[in-house]
């Protein structure tokens, strides 16, 4: 029988659930309006700033933060945020549904590198998850031809980036509150990613009128998924254990399959949806067993 907090926490998942599959569609528009490099690094800023507010509000702005606690959000700032913008670059390419699917990608790369990097060992049960995930995204990339999408590409490299980032946010979560974590990791994260789209991307649109387009997409960006997002998912963990999380924030993608139809006005085609239902089959192989120990895994 459930507790109250298990019922809790499963309510605070969901939120960043459903919330992130909206991100793949914003992802896709975005690349309309706005260079993908520029507009995650001015999000990661606008974010940033919203969580020195909390802290001022909350008396805790003036909270010391060690080297290693430093050294550690450094690392998550470069890795996460790096991911992300390679999502925005790929989503200007590929469709908004290759762009969710494609994202679950991530489970089969955060097992490989709990293998070869954290040294733990698999039963065949993980093995025939990944081998599902593995098959899942291999589908939705054939998706009837075998001309590959370089966006698509853009999103697996992506997510083979977000491992590593989260190994470091585990490590400074035992030393910083979540919502310092997340404000030291947009901020560093956007200076970073502003400084490399000054270097590679053309921001000649500034000097334009600005279309409501992009304030409206900037918005939705920082506030439901930067923002909302994250709080609701590092509460809901205290509640639940992270397998179970993990499973249920997998059911992503069938959002973002939702969200495609009536934003994007994009159909699933049958390779994708027999895509999807692999690797969904295949995240739960890889979740089952609680005491396998792996990087947490981050929701856009």
């Amino acid at each position: 029988m459930q507790t109250r907090d298990e019922r809790i926490g499963e309510l605070m998942i969901l939120v960043p659930c459903v919330l992130e599959g909206l991100f793949p569609i914003l992802a896709a528009m975005t690349g309309k309006v706005a260079p993908p490099i520029f507009f995650t690094g001015i999000g990661a800023i606008c974010a940033a700033l919203i969580f020195v507010c909390i802290l001022l509000i909350s008396g805790r702005f003036r909270q010391s933060i060690s080297w290693e606690a430093f050294g550690y959000s450094v690392g998550v700032a470069i890795f996460v945020v790096l991911a992300s913008s390679l999502i925005f670059i790929g989503a200007r390419i590929t469709s908004g549904i290759n762009t969710a699917l494609l994202l679950q990608s991530e489970m089969f790369f955060t097992f490989i590198f709990t293998m070869l990097v954290l040294g733990e060992r698999l039963r065949m049960q993980q093995f025939l998850g990944m081998a599902g995930v593995l098959c899942g995204t291999l589908l939705v990339l054939f998706n009837g031809t075998l001309a590959f999408n370089r966006g698509d590409l853009f999103i697996i490299a992506a997510t083979a980036f977000f491992p590593i980032g989260n190994t470091f946010a585990k490590k400074v979560l035992l030393l910083l509150p979540p919502d310092v974590l997340l404000c030291l990791r947009y901020l560093l994260g956007g200076i970073v990613l502003l400084v490399i789209s000054a270097l590679m991307e053309d921001w000649s649109f500034l000097r334009t009128e600005i279309p409501l387009q992009f304030w409206m997409l900037l918005c939705m960006y920082v506030v439901l998924i930067l923002v909302i997002s994250k709080m609701f998912w590092y509460r809901g963990l205290r509640h639940l254990p992270l397998g179970k999380s993990v499973y249920i924030i997998s059911a992503a993608p069938a959002f973002s399959l939702f969200f495609a139809y009536v934003i994007l006005r994009e159909v699933p085609t049958a390779f994708q949806i027999m895509g999807f239902s692999l690797t969904l089959s295949g995240v739960y192989f890889l979740i089952t067993r609680r005491k396998f120990r792996m990087p947490m895994p981050d929701p856009v």
